[in-house]
């Protein structure tokens, strides 16, 4: 049985006890943050993961660094799963709705 929990918190102090999640999804919202914000929320992330655990994150672009995600998993200890990939893929989902194309690239991320 598959448990799903859907939450709002403050990413850079989440509610939950260490090694807690397999899986952890977070979609578009990471690129809104500021550098400082952004890692102490990848080491949440890293502390509420279970050993090799996955963060499945999507980032808009060009709005999240790929150099700046690369440098935060390597102070974090967490790993980009296989090749990261900022290019759009053929089967990308996208919306105009406002304005302007929203595209976004993904990653997965795991612990340990």
């Amino acid at each position: 049985m598959t448990r799903l929990q859907r939450a709002q918190a403050n990413l850079a102090q989440l509610p939950y006890a260490s090694g807690m999640f397999d899986r952890i999804f977070c979609i578009s919202v990471l690129e809104h943050l500021d550098t400082g914000t952004m890692l102490r929320a990848f080491r949440e992330f890293a502390r509420v993961m279970k050993p090799d655990g996955q963060l499945i994150a999507t980032f808009d672009v060009p709005e999240m660094r790929p150099d700046l995600l690369e440098t935060i998993m390597a102070v974090t200890g967490l790993t980009i799963d296989g090749k990261l990939v900022v290019e759009e893929p053929d089967d990308a989902i996208w919306s105009d709705m406002y304005g302007t194309p929203i595209r976004c690239f993904r990653a997965i991320i795991r612990k340990g």
